[in-house]
């Protein structure tokens, strides 16, 4: 479902999840997470569906790389939520390619392993615990305007 705002296309997230410092928004029809942050930067992902893909979905407990790639980029920010940071410093380096004070590659690599052993840990059929916990989500907010609709349930994380 889309809708227009102006000339521009909008399409309506599904939900999102708004963090301190970051939102993210899963478009489950056309398989799309984004992550935006305050400063209005972002970063996109659609599932691979390569062989490699499909063999780490497969050793991760997913059956197919939508659900496992949903899950990823969300327990980036789950993860950093927890720790107390306001966005996922691999997802804010991402966004930033240009800027110097990011994390190194160890460190995202550090944070890519942290990443994929939550989502191995993960019951597969169990709601997700950003769906369980404190995290505010909102269901079907156009994907270019960042107010919220009435009616809406949307609290931030501070």
């Amino acid at each position: 479902m889309s809708h227009r705002v102006g000339a521009r296309l909008n399409y309506l997230a599904r939900v999102r999840y708004v963090f301190r410092g970051c939102s993210v928004l899963i478009d489950e029809r056309d398989r799309y997470v984004e992550t935006r942050f305050l400063d209005d930067s972002k970063v996109g992902s659609t599932p691979n569906v390569d062989r490699h893909s499909l063999l780490v979905a497969a050793e991760l407990g997913y059956d197919d790389t939508w659900s496992m790639s949903r899950d990823h980029e969300l327990a980036h920010s789950w993860l950093a939520h927890m720790e107390g940071l306001a966005c996922s410093p691999t997802m804010w380096r991402l966004a930033h390619p240009e800027r110097s004070d990011v994390l190194s590659d160890t460190e995202v690599a550090e944070e890519e392993a942290r990443v994929l052993s939550f989502q191995r840990s993960l019951d597969k059929v169990a709601p997700r615990p950003w769906d369980m916990g404190e995290i505010p989500s909102d269901h079907g907010l156009p994907w270019g305007d960042e107010s919220q609709p009435p009616g809406a349930d949307r609290r931030s994380i501070g």
